[in-house]
Protein backbone atom coordinates (compact mmCIF):
# COMPACT_ATOMS: atom_id res chain seq x y z
CA UNK A 1 0.00 0.00 0.00
CA UNK A 2 1.43 3.01 -1.03
CA UNK A 3 1.74 5.56 1.68
CA UNK A 4 0.23 8.95 1.87
CA UNK A 5 2.69 12.16 1.53
CA UNK A 6 1.78 14.60 3.28
CA UNK A 7 1.97 18.43 2.61
CA UNK A 8 4.54 20.44 4.68
CA UNK A 9 2.60 23.14 7.09
CA UNK A 10 4.14 26.48 6.67
CA UNK A 11 5.37 25.96 10.22
CA UNK A 12 7.76 23.15 8.82
CA UNK A 13 8.90 25.12 6.26
CA UNK A 14 10.02 28.13 7.64
CA UNK A 15 11.83 25.73 10.24
CA UNK A 16 13.49 23.57 7.55
CA UNK A 17 14.45 27.03 5.03
CA UNK A 18 16.16 28.33 8.49
CA UNK A 19 18.06 24.80 8.61
CA UNK A 20 16.60 23.86 12.09
CA UNK A 21 15.55 20.82 13.36
CA UNK A 22 12.35 20.83 15.56
CA UNK A 23 14.49 19.96 19.14
CA UNK A 24 16.71 23.11 18.22
CA UNK A 25 13.14 25.31 17.49
CA UNK A 26 11.93 23.67 20.26
CA UNK A 27 14.48 24.82 22.84
CA UNK A 28 14.53 28.28 21.05
CA UNK A 29 11.18 28.45 21.48
CA UNK A 30 11.10 26.96 25.18
CA UNK A 31 8.62 24.02 24.24
CA UNK A 32 9.57 20.31 24.01
CA UNK A 33 10.03 18.71 20.84
CA UNK A 34 7.05 16.53 20.99
CA UNK A 35 4.72 19.18 21.71
CA UNK A 36 6.37 21.13 18.60
CA UNK A 37 6.18 17.94 16.31
CA UNK A 38 2.39 17.58 17.27
CA UNK A 39 1.97 21.44 16.21
CA UNK A 40 3.72 21.23 13.20
CA UNK A 41 1.56 18.16 11.95
CA UNK A 42 -1.92 20.17 13.09
CA UNK A 43 -2.65 17.48 15.79
CA UNK A 44 -2.40 19.71 18.58
CA UNK A 45 -3.08 23.43 18.60
CA UNK A 46 -1.32 25.83 20.86
CA UNK A 47 -1.80 28.92 22.77
CA UNK A 48 -1.02 32.24 20.74
CA UNK A 49 1.28 32.92 23.18
CA UNK A 50 3.56 29.91 22.11
CA UNK A 51 2.85 30.61 18.65
CA UNK A 52 4.40 33.89 18.97
CA UNK A 53 7.28 32.24 20.79
CA UNK A 54 7.56 30.14 17.95
CA UNK A 55 7.29 32.98 14.99
CA UNK A 56 9.90 34.64 17.51
CA UNK A 57 12.28 31.85 17.34
CA UNK A 58 12.30 32.00 13.70
CA UNK A 59 12.96 35.86 13.20
CA UNK A 60 9.31 35.51 11.17
CA UNK A 61 5.82 37.23 11.98
CA UNK A 62 3.43 35.01 13.59
CA UNK A 63 0.87 35.03 10.40
CA UNK A 64 3.50 33.57 8.31
CA UNK A 65 3.23 30.03 9.87
CA UNK A 66 -0.03 30.15 11.58
CA UNK A 67 -2.30 32.16 9.23
CA UNK A 68 -5.79 31.76 11.39
CA UNK A 69 -3.99 34.08 13.63
CA UNK A 70 -4.46 37.27 11.01
CA UNK A 71 -8.53 36.64 11.05
CA UNK A 72 -8.27 36.38 15.02
CA UNK A 73 -6.66 39.53 14.67
CA UNK A 74 -9.17 40.51 12.70
CA UNK A 75 -12.31 39.62 14.59
CA UNK A 76 -10.70 41.31 17.82
CA UNK A 77 -10.25 44.38 16.27
CA UNK A 78 -13.58 44.23 14.77
CA UNK A 79 -15.15 44.02 18.52
CA UNK A 80 -13.24 47.03 19.71
CA UNK A 81 -14.43 49.10 16.77
CA UNK A 82 -18.32 47.98 17.45
CA UNK A 83 -18.20 48.82 21.51
CA UNK A 84 -16.15 52.21 19.95
CA UNK A 85 -19.17 52.76 17.71
CA UNK A 86 -22.12 52.11 20.63
CA UNK A 87 -20.20 54.35 22.97
CA UNK A 88 -19.87 57.02 20.37
CA UNK A 89 -23.40 56.72 19.80
CA UNK A 90 -24.45 56.67 23.64
CA UNK A 91 -22.00 60.22 23.86
CA UNK A 92 -24.14 61.55 20.61
CA UNK A 93 -27.85 60.61 22.16
CA UNK A 94 -26.68 62.22 25.49
CA UNK A 95 -28.77 65.26 26.70
CA UNK A 96 -26.40 66.23 29.45
CA UNK A 97 -23.26 65.90 26.90
CA UNK A 98 -22.25 69.43 25.88
CA UNK A 99 -21.83 70.32 21.53
CA UNK A 100 -18.88 70.89 21.81
CA UNK A 101 -17.76 67.74 23.63
CA UNK A 102 -18.71 66.25 20.48
CA UNK A 103 -17.38 68.82 18.15
CA UNK A 104 -13.99 67.75 19.47
CA UNK A 105 -14.28 63.66 19.72
CA UNK A 106 -15.34 64.78 15.46
CA UNK A 107 -11.88 66.68 15.35
CA UNK A 108 -10.17 63.56 17.43
CA UNK A 109 -11.35 61.26 14.94
CA UNK A 110 -9.87 63.39 12.13
CA UNK A 111 -6.73 62.74 13.50
CA UNK A 112 -6.10 59.84 14.06
CA UNK A 113 -8.32 56.50 15.59
CA UNK A 114 -5.70 56.59 18.73
CA UNK A 115 -6.36 60.02 19.48
CA UNK A 116 -10.28 59.27 18.77
CA UNK A 117 -9.99 55.97 21.15
CA UNK A 118 -8.43 58.71 23.65
CA UNK A 119 -10.83 61.59 23.39
CA UNK A 120 -13.72 59.15 23.37
CA UNK A 121 -12.66 57.49 26.62
CA UNK A 122 -11.92 60.53 28.36
CA UNK A 123 -15.74 62.30 27.35
CA UNK A 124 -17.29 58.45 28.04
CA UNK A 125 -15.80 58.55 31.43
CA UNK A 126 -16.26 62.36 32.43
CA UNK A 127 -20.04 61.98 31.71
CA UNK A 128 -20.41 58.55 32.86
CA UNK A 129 -21.04 56.62 29.56
CA UNK A 130 -20.69 53.10 29.92
CA UNK A 131 -18.29 50.97 27.18
CA UNK A 132 -20.40 48.17 27.70
CA UNK A 133 -22.79 47.38 24.22
CA UNK A 134 -25.88 48.22 25.37
CA UNK A 135 -28.96 50.46 25.13
CA UNK A 136 -27.60 54.41 24.57
CA UNK A 137 -29.33 55.51 27.80
CA UNK A 138 -26.90 52.96 30.04
CA UNK A 139 -24.77 56.02 32.22
CA UNK A 140 -23.17 53.35 34.42
CA UNK A 141 -19.21 54.23 34.41
CA UNK A 142 -16.57 52.42 32.59
CA UNK A 143 -14.86 49.94 33.68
Amino acid sequence: MKQKKRIPTPLKKAREAQGLTQLDLANLAGISKEWLAQIERGLKGSSTEVKQRIANALGIDVETIFPEIKGMRQTALLEILEMNNAVYEKIRRSKTIPGDEIIKLKVAMGKSYRVYCEKLYEVANKYGISAAVGTPEDTSSIE
